[in-house]
């Protein structure tokens, strides 16, 4: 006597059942041909006339033993929530499941893709999988844990170069991988590089002869960086690559402007230094390359304006900063004759600021550097270590100097991040003619308007 039992197979030349219920005359199927989830329902009798008929036929599958894989902590924690969707699912809309596709039900289905904490692709996959499986909790989890021979746990990668197939892992494996992978994220010392603490790794499989198994026995790189690149968060990755205090300030929540506490034109100016990327000549010899300029330059917070700037090759030194003093109350003539229709605010001189907020670089904490400005009445601001965003006016005006420069000094010394730059043979620039270029961005820079900014009736 034929029966019809939920979870049997029916295949036929063009068909691939799978059954979900059976109730009266009527028997549920989900289609294994199509990759989407499609059910219907048949009438009991014409399946029975149908496999009578040899049009249909039962086919037997192996039965899957759970008990024989070793699944990982995170592969049973993966089971466990996707276990529990499914049977909500079933006390919701099973055992037949006809009602899933209605749109009555998209809200239901929804709280439970919420409440499982999974994503709807993944939730609809899995849903497709337990039903077309016959609702067997071996589909529940990765395919990984049921290829060929069924090995040791889960983390297969590509095959090696003899055509074996990869390291697979058990939850001992994982332990390993996530101490040394641990030590790679948060260690300090630039020792524990992805390398280092790969080989480190490997040890952890040598025999007591200190000798490593043959590949395949010890998981490979590949599968080292996959887990690293799978378990560890963005941050952490992120972190990594600069550091914490670097991605931290990059992440932090900005509230309010820089002019936040600031009362007024030059109460408080930021400074900075900045190292060019153009090698100059030297003004005896044009072939003779000397260096880099580095250029200075003191913007007020309020206004947006350059008040005083110097470019010399002297740097983290006391001297520049001395010479931006002098800039501040020096008319600037060379400047004004180049531009004799400049308006009047365009080359500001002859003021102090109250405040100048700057980084810690030598040139800026010396006890040389607090004595004139003692003298001149001026109080230093410092920012944190590794937070130049505290100081975004001058570190723009930097960028903006270097985009304005680049094109013209692309064949005379521009230093390119490459390593075929030519730049020493193309440098042609000496540092008085450099200084000039630096001194007729200052009143670019002063005479442009920037938008956006909020103009008050003291600017």
């Amino acid at each position: 006597m034929i029966e019809i039992r939920k979870g049997i197979r029916l295949r036929g030349k063009n068909e691939d059942w799978r059954v979900i219920n059976v109730s009266q005359n009527r028997v549920t199927v989900v289609d294994l041909t199509k990759a989407s989830l499609n059910i219907s329902q048949l009438l009991y009798s014409n399946i029975i006339k149908s496999i009578k008929s040899n049009d249909f036929y039962i086919f037997d599958e192996n039965v899957i033993d759970l008990n024989n894989i070793n699944f990982s902590k995170e592969a049973k924690e993966k089971f466990e929530k996707r276990k529990k969707a499914m049977n909500m699912m079933e006390q919701i809309f099973g055992p037949d499941y006809l009602e899933i596709k209605t749109r009555s039900s998209s809200r239901i289905i929804n709280k439970i893709i919420n409440e499982c904490g999974m994503s709807a692709p993944t939730f609809w996959r899995v849903l497709g999988n337990y039903l077309k499986s016959g609702k067997k909790d071996y589909s529940l989890y990765d395919k990984s844990y049921f290829s060929k021979s069924q090995r040791r746990g889960s983390g297969g990668g590509r095959k090696l170069e003899n055509g074996d197939s990869a390291f697979h892992r058990n939850e001992e494996d994982n332990t390993r991988m996530r101490k040394w992978m641990n030590k790679y994220l948060t260690a300090t010392s630039k020792e524990y590089t992805l390398e280092y603490c790969y080989i480190k790794l490997q040890d952890e499989y040598r025999d007591s002869n200190g000798n490593l198994g043959e590949p395949g026995t010890y998981p490979s790189m590949r599968q080292f960086s996959y887990f690293i690149n799978t378990y560890a968060t963005p941050e952490q990755l992120e972190a990594k690559k600069t550091s914490m205090l670097e991605m931290r300030n990059n992440k932090r929540l900005l509230k309010g402007d820089v002019n936040e506490g600031v009362y007024g034109p030059m109460d408080l100016v930021e400074i900075d230094a900045h190292e060019v990327d153009v090698s100059l000549v030297s003004n005896n010899d044009y072939h003779l390359v000397v260096g880099r300029p580095i250029i200075y330059y003191m913007i007020d917070r309020e206004t947006r304006m350059i008040v005083g700037f110097t470019a010399s090759f002297d740097n983290n030194a006391v001297i520049a900063m001395n010479r931006v003093y002098e800039c501040l109350i020096d008319p600037k003539s060379e400047l004004l004759m180049r531009h004799p229709n400049a308006p009047k605010y365009a080359i500001p001189y002859g003021i102090l600021p109250e405040r100048v907020m700057t980084d810690n670089g030598s040139d800026f904490v010396s006890k040389e550097a607090r004595r004139c400005a003692r003298a001149l009445g001026i109080n230093f601001c410092f920012s944190p270590a590794g937070v130049a965003s505290l100081k975004p006016i001058v570190e723009r005006s930097f960028g903006t100097f270097e985009k304005m420069i680049d094109p013209m000094m692309h064949k005379a010394g521009l230093i390119k991040k490459r390593h075929d730059s030519d730049h020493h043979k193309k440098a042609v620039l000496t540092i008085d003619q450099f200084r000039i270029m630096a001194e007729d961005f200052v009143y670019f820079h002063n005479t442009t308007i920037c938008e956006g900014i909020p103009y008050t009736k003291d600017i």
